[in-house]
């Protein structure tokens, strides 16, 4: 396995940095306001600054929160000196920058306003704010190349589904297509590496939401392509699906019943990936991945924080849904 000492040892640093458990206990037991100044005094100060002229309350800490992991995602990319730990992360990030082109093909379809857009964007580059602003400007069909530059997708078939106005088909399409270049990536690993079974326990949760949410709907599973589900989509009802689930990799998640719950649970289990991301091979480009996701898990947790607070949620509802 290839060694990047110099990323490696930049990346460690960086998770020095990341929110402990400590931390969120006191965060739990602070107000909104509180939570909002915390956040400014410390290491999201630059990204509550940025937002401050163009948002305010809940909406400017999640302005922030994107920008933050935006920054985040461009820092590793600089630090990783070696084009194949780059490209590993552009690949990953791609989940950010599509779900920016989502809502730019939203905002054009006229599901979403440009606000909501702004709001819910991770300028990941190439989808910086910049770029989102000049796409809207653009016609549909720019909006479809820009995807299929980015992902194995069919233009002829997402151009059909913007003509029908099914979104829902269409964002699936295009999640479709970004899972299919992530399993190639993660293929491509060698075996041991722990990065392929994180990136492949990705797919399979995403694969297993979707399964469950079928089950509950009374609708056919989708076809799946990740070991071990197979029997779970088979399964006729949630119960049998869940029952199905014990006797797979994922059996800790069996114990589960609802769908809101197997959410948090399915981020609780890839979240113990971030260890050994970080730890079995400490100079490999695993360490990167281990830092990203446990920023991802900070910025989600945040997130949960700000709106339950803002809601007026009792603490024990964050400490149900809190993953650390």
């Amino acid at each position: 396995m290839k060694r990047y000492p110099y990323t490696a040892t930049r990346v460690k640093v960086m998770t020095s940095d990341l929110l402990s458990r400590e931390d969120y206990e006191k965060l739990a037991g602070m107000g909104y306001s509180e939570i909002a100044r915390n956040l400014e005094e410390g290491s999201y100060q630059e990204d509550i600054l940025a937002a401050a002229g163009k948002a305010a309350g809940v909406e400017l800490i999640e302005r922030a929160l994107s920008t933050s992991l935006a920054r985040t995602v461009e820092k590793l990319q600089t630090i990783a000196n070696k084009k194949e730990v780059r490209s590993l992360i552009e690949t990953y990030a791609l989940k950010w920058v599509l779900t920016s082109l989502k809502l730019v093909l939203k905002v054009k379809m006229g599901f979403v306003t440009k606000d909501e857009a702004d709001q819910l964007a991770i300028p990941v580059a190439p989808l910086t704010a910049g770029r989102r602003e000049e796409l809207l400007r653009d016609d549909l069909a720019a909006v479809v190349r820009e995807v299929c530059s980015l992902v194995p997708a069919d233009a002829k078939r997402l151009t059909g589904l913007i003509e029908k106005k099914d979104v829902i088909a269409l964002e699936d399409a295009i999640d479709a297509a970004y899972y299919r270049k992530l399993r190639e990536t993660a293929l491509a690993l060698g075996a041991k590496d722990p990065l392929r079974r994180f990136l492949l326990d990705i797919i399979a949760l995403v694969d297993l939401r979707a399964i469950m949410r079928m089950k509950a709907a009374g609708k056919p599973a989708p076809a799946v392509a990740s070991d071990g589900l197979a029997a779970v989509a088979a399964a006729r009802t949630v119960d049998e699906a869940f029952a199905a689930l014990g006797e797979t990799p994922y059996h800790g998640l069996a114990g589960v019943r609802s769908l809101t719950d197997l959410e948090t649970a399915a981020d609780v289990s890839l979240f113990q990936h971030a260890p050994r991301l970080l730890h079995r091979q400490p100079l490999s480009a695993s360490t990167v991945f281990g830092y990203l996701l446990r920023k991802e898990i900070e910025i989600r947790n945040l997130r949960l924080l700000v709106h339950a607070k803002a809601a007026g949620l009792d603490k024990a509802f964050m400490d149900a849904h809190l993953v650390v």
